[in-house]
């Protein structure tokens, strides 16, 4: 058994089953090496020293094989984190790739009930609603006059999102590609979305109405469960706003280094630069509507203020405070506009508690000492002329009308 480790190449050939060897052979020199040094100290024969030489060439043989199994161990660690990162970065593939399908694959198919949802909307409800008789016009008009357009373009973009997806090459670019070709047609969007607010007052004030009222049951009553017939009249400003966000997703899970990435960045970039448009737009309009119905609701003189209606102003900011003027506070509601500011005293039904426009000034101009309750505005000096604000023809009248009044009707 010596012999054959001692013949054993253990320093090329480390290996579990040469260490398992010379372990045995190491345990069965221990074994004897008391024996051996009885006998050397009894015969003085060289046995003990041949044991111990055996020993040592044991000893050195096992660190030999314990440092290779060392630099073993340290390979196979080192292949083991490679092949963990390797294995990692292709998971993570994976998963990209799984989750760029899947928003892929969510576009076409959110797409394709969206555009049912549009064609059932002027199908079964705006045409047969026109033709019931229910409804003039003008108001079918405010409720679907945007409806037709939004319709075609639902149609023509689920035609073309469905043949890319089928086409050779990546589907990302390729539905990356409608999306830029359509960029265009999307405004159709705005139209719709900004009479939205109106489309919706308007079937409010329907409501009360009983023929309607019968009409939209009846028609409902043959419609899935939670669905009426006017539930999909905010689906075209709901889907301009969730376009962005499913490119967003295809965009995060293509690699940069991807051939169509370029192509999907540019179309999710333009769609979200068109939605942010389409949104403005509406926030514009509603600031629009806010300033006419401001007007319906406030007096100069004795006549409600539509003067103050212009087509480029809009309500920008409301708040309510004390305007101080003269020395004298009052308690006001602004109203600042992108062009003016002006401010509103009174309240209530009665002729004599009317809101009353008390001042329209420029921000430029803005002649106040005071108001609290007006935020991040400087103001200066003391409101002395409100002549155009209150209906006055000039300075004269003004002055003459204060010389003559009492006290409360100067303040």
């Amino acid at each position: 058994l010596l012999c054959a480790v001692l013949e054993l190449d253990l320093r090329s050939r480390a290996t579990l089953e040469a260490r398992a060897l010379v372990l045995r052979v190491e345990i069965l020199l221990r074994g004897l090496e008391p024996v051996a040094l009885s006998v050397a100290a009894q015969r003085k024969s060289r046995s003990a020293g041949m044991g111990t030489r055996l020993l040592s060439l044991v000893a050195a043989l096992i660190g030999e094989v314990d440092a290779a199994e060392d630099a073993s161990r340290s390979e196979e660690s080192v292949n083991a984190n490679a092949n963990a990162s390797t294995t990692e970065a292709a998971e993570k593939r994976e998963r990209a790739s799984a989750e760029r399908a899947g928003a892929l694959d969510e576009i076409v198919r959110s797409e394709e009930v969206y555009r049912d949802a549009m064609v059932s909307m002027e199908d079964e409800v705006a045409i047969p609603l026109r033709e019931a008789g229910v409804v003039s016009e003008a108001e079918w008009r405010v409720l679907f006059s945007h409806l037709g357009p939004v319709r075609r373009v639902a149609c023509e973009f689920m035609s073309r999102l469905t043949e890319a997806m089928s086409s050779e090459g990546d589907a990302g670019a390729a539905v990356a590609q409608v999306f830029l070709d359509m960029i265009g047609y999307l405004s159709v969007f705005s139209p719709y979305v900004n009479a939205l607010g109106e489309a919706q007052a308007m079937l409010a004030q329907l409501s009360s109405r009983e023929a309607f009222v019968a009409w939209r049951q009846s028609v409902g009553a043959s419609m899935p469960r939670g669905q009426g017939p006017f539930s999909g009249l905010e689906k075209p400003f709901q889907r301009m706003l969730k376009y962005p966000l499913l490119l967003a997703r295809v965009q995060k899970n293509t690699d940069e280094e991807h051939e169509s990435y370029a192509v999907i960045a540019e179309a999710a970039s333009a769609v979200q630069a068109k939605a942010n448009d389409i949104n403005e737009k509406k926030r514009q309009a509603e600031q629009r509507a806010r300033l006419l119905e401001i007007s319906q609701q406030t007096w100069i003189n004795d006549k409600r203020a539509v003067e103050l209606v212009v087509p480029s102003r809009r309500v920008v900011e409301e708040g309510k405070g004390v305007l101080v003027w003269g020395g004298v506070e009052e308690a006001v509601e602004w109203v600042a506009c992108n062009d003016v500011v002006f401010f509103v005293r009174g309240g209530g039904g009665a002729v004599k508690q009317r809101r009353r426009v008390l001042a329209v000034l420029e921000w430029k101009d803005v002649r106040v000492e005071e108001v609290y309750g007006w935020p991040e505005v400087e103001l200066e000096d003391v409101v002395r002329d409100v002549v155009y604000a209150i209906g006055f023809d000039g300075e004269e009248e003004c002055e003459r009308f204060v010389a003559s009044a009492s006290a409360s009707e100067r303040a």
